[in-house]
């Protein structure tokens, strides 16, 4: 079975006051999965390929970010569900990962044991036309902890730009030892959380 874009708001419609309770009942992150769970195999029906991310926003509203996990190939269809959305009164409604702009309050990611600090954690780019390329400079590590880090500094940047500007607009991303950078072109690059500010958002007409 697929749902188009009205059966999918309907059948969300139907279900915000309870998923938002479940939400807001919810004392661990582990019984939020069941909400998610239930927004995501309705998602899917729609497309496959999106999924959905909730939480609070500042103000203690539930939001549904709808997310094509960096797939540019599927953000038309998240636009188009968008257009179809009913007006709801208990939730906010995101399409794509929104571009946070800044690290405030956050230090550190941990994922394996590898630890990013978000403090040493610098970048440089180049651009080309409209398409750049980024590399993301992190201290020493282990061959066996790489890709650790290429998922940690991914995760920063996609937080710090949005989804949708990391998909279009990052023509390649890599992940360098700060100080392999440093010794082979004599200077340190750019703190992380200057990112945003190197790179603002496109607006589109």
């Amino acid at each position: 079975m697929r749902l188009d874009e009205c059966q999918f708001w309907c059948w969300f419609a139907s279900n915000a006051q309870r998923l938002r309770h479940a939400l807001s009942e919810a004392q661990e992150p582990d019984e939020i999965f069941p909400v998610v769970e239930s927004i995501r195999q309705q998602l899917q029906l729609y497309d496959h390929r999106l999924h959905p991310v909730i939480g609070l926003g500042e103000d203690d509203q539930p939001e549904l970010i709808i997310t094509a996990e960096g797939d540019a190939h599927a953000f038309r269809s998240v636009f188009e569900l968008m257009k179809a959305a009913p007006k709801l009164d208990d939730w906010r409604v995101i399409p794509l990962k929104p571009r946070m702009g800044s690290c405030d309050g956050f230090r550190s990611i941990e994922i394996d044991g590898a630890e990013l600090n978000i403090d040493e954690t610098r970048f440089v780019m180049a651009t080309s036309g409209a398409r750049i390329e980024l590399a993301i400079l992190v201290v020493d590590h282990t061959d066996d902890q790489a890709e650790s880090y290429r998922f940690m500094a991914l995760a920063l940047v996609e937080c710090l730009i949005g989804e949708r500007d990391l998909a279009t607009r990052i023509e390649c991303l890599d992940v360098v030892r700060l100080s392999d950078f440093e010794r082979v072109t004599g200077h340190d690059g750019w703190p992380i959380r200057d990112l945003a500010a190197a790179l603002p958002p496109v607006i589109l007409h």
